[in-house]
């Protein structure tokens, strides 16, 4: 269960990190996704840039699968 504290850090379609500008919306959006369920899931192993910078190339073999 997610608690408030929680929901602050989590990343949406308007606030994400700038890593993540360059991508497609799509693709963003499958990024932000993935993050959010990392964080969630309490991914203590990684730093909050190795989980966007894990999120980005999860993404991206999301789209080539997709389209």
């Amino acid at each position: 269960m997610m608690n408030n504290l929680q929901s602050h850090l989590l990343y949406s379609d308007k606030r994400f990190p700038k890593e993540m500008n360059h991508l497609p919306t799509e693709v963003r959006n499958k990024a932000i996704q993935i993050s959010n369920r990392m964080m969630v899931d309490g991914d203590v192993r990684c730093h909050k840039d190795l989980i966007t910078a894990i999120a980005i190339s999860e993404a991206k073999k999301w789209a080539r699968k997709h389209h």
